[in-house]
């Protein structure tokens, strides 16, 4: 295990500040609250050089650090807070609930052994780092449909979780937006589970409450290439939106139950769009005033706005990368002179920013920022401090690169 070191930066290059990172992937980028002191703060997950099987970090970056940056000397991103874990991270929540006297903080990372890793925050983010595991809960027993924990090691200063494995790759997990003790993980084993935190330590912590599996991701019974889940959001608190490496982009209502065989298993996948015939690698959800809608990255490299509302549904491509695929999305509320709602956009070898309200009005000048990359982008995020705005993206090769919008 490394020890704590700081992010050191290369050269600017067109309003970019260049940051190594340490031989790591930054695979996803969110941002949170500390709930006592307001401060926010950006909590990232990587993976090395993107491989699984390879080692993987949980980081929290200082917002006011970063926007602090300004290209001159040996300057640094400090990460005030890491976890190391030896599967690379593909996906990292913040979640925040009441508790006795304060707050309860959990970090939930879903890692490359297909493994959903929980964190104690609040125990430790005076801390640097976090480096053993501690103890593990799977869903079955030898088949059984009873969730049952399996003590690994608990030593009294920290506490982590580790629930059911997904047969591969661990691929989104999502907080419900109205209710934070229920998240949603998804994996390339075509399976998602969702889960409620009770907030309470000891072996119930986590408990499982129904899945959408292999078979709740078909749309017809004939489906044969069904594909697995790259991305899921809460469309609304009972509702989750599913983009499949198949191209198809799906609602599921965890309300509805087959009502046969399993009562944990969630009722069948509603199709609202499918492309022709490329992965849908992201999504993101964009609600205004007229409700809410979903945006899509796909293989082909569009970027598709889609009212799931409207019956058939109407998509309609925003912006398209050059013989690119669209890889990564953010929708961000920022504010500067005035507030906006922005749409960044990672393709494989550039990236975009675009002014949501403003394309919807139909304004010709929607595009806030397009800049060329020197590799894949793997991460991207567009954030406001103290009146600036900046992008921040990460790219296989490595690096954490900050853009200015200004």
């Amino acid at each position: 295990m490394e020890s704590l070191q700081d992010i050191k930066m290369a050269e600017p290059r067109d309003q970019v500040l260049s940051y190594s990172n340490q031989r790591r992937v930054m695979t996803q980028l969110k941002k949170f609250t500390d709930p006592v002191t307001s401060q926010a703060y950006l909590l990232a997950s990587d993976a090395l050089y993107g491989g699984n099987t390879m080692d993987g970090k949980i980081k929290v970056l200082s917002l006011s650090d970063i926007f602090s940056q300004e290209g001159a000397g040996e300057s640094l991103i400090k990460e005030k807070f890491y976890v190391e874990v030896p599967y690379g991270v593909q996906t990292v929540e913040h979640v925040a609930m009441s508790a006795t006297g304060g707050f309860q903080e959990y970090f939930l990372a879903g890692l490359d052994d297909g493994t959903v890793q929980i964190f104690d925050y609040t125990k430790n983010k005076e801390k640097q780092s976090i480096q053993r595991p501690v103890f593990k809960v799977q869903k079955t027993v030898d088949g059984a449909a009873e969730s049952r924990p399996a003590d690994i090691d608990h030593p009294y200063d920290y506490f982590q979780e580790s629930l059911y494995e997904h047969g591969s790759s661990v691929t989104a997990i999502e907080k419900n937006f109205k209710d934070n003790t229920l998240f949603a993980s998804s994996g390339r084993d075509q399976n998602v589970f969702i889960w409620k935190l009770s907030g309470e330590q000891g072996h119930d912590d986590v408990e499982f409450v129904s899945e959408i599996g292999k078979q709740q991701l078909k749309t017809s019974a004939s489906s044969l290439n069904i594909g697995y889940v790259t991305s899921m959001k809460w469309y609304d608190e009972q509702i989750l939106a599913l983009a499949t490496s198949s191209g198809s982009l799906l609602l599921n209502d965890i309300r509805e139950k087959t009502g046969t065989g399993d009562s944990s298993k969630c009722q069948q996948s509603k199709k609202i769009w499918q492309t022709e015939g490329g992965a849908i690698w992201d999504l993101a959800l964009w609600r205004d005033q007229s409700g809410i809608k979903i945006i899509t990255a796909d293989d082909s490299g569009n970027v598709t706005l889609i009212d799931p509302r409207m019956i058939p549904a109407t998509p309609q491509v925003i912006t398209s990368g050059t013989r690119q695929s669209a890889l990564k999305l953010s929708v961000d509320s920022v504010t500067t002179s005035s507030k906006q709602v922005l749409l960044s956009v990672g393709f494989e070898s550039s990236l975009s920013v675009l002014d949501l309200e403003k394309l919807s009005s139909q304004e010709t000048a929607y595009k806030v920022k397009e800049l060329s990359s020197k590799d894949n982008i793997s991460s991207i995020k567009t954030l406001s401090h103290g009146g600036h705005a900046k992008t921040i993206f990460g790219t296989y090769d490595g690096r954490i690169n900050v853009l200015s919008l200004q």
